[in-house]
């Protein structure tokens, strides 16, 4: 949970840079969308709700390359890491 405006306002430039300026945004479904927040408690604040939706988003959006066949693959990746 979000306890500090600065924090708050990050979250609020990520969210406002992926819907303005990322080429990869994935539109969500108000059905996505609407299953998200049905599982979230009966109070919640502004800042977890968009950390969800974000959330979403994202794996929404590596579902999609995956099935598109992009990406990195897990030996690759592993490999890579071991280079950091």
């Amino acid at each position: 949970m979000i306890h500090t405006p600065l924090a708050a306002i990050e979250i609020a430039q990520k969210f406002i840079y992926l819907l303005l300026y990322s080429e990869k945004v994935m539109m969500l479904t108000k059905d996505k969308v609407a299953a998200l927040v049905e599982h979230m408690p009966n109070t919640f604040s502004v800042d977890d709700l968009v950390e969800r939706v974000l959330l979403l988003q994202k794996v929404e959006q590596a579902r999609k390359e995956i099935e598109n066949g992009e990406g990195t693959d897990w030996e690759d990746f592993k490999k890579e890491m071991e280079t950091w």
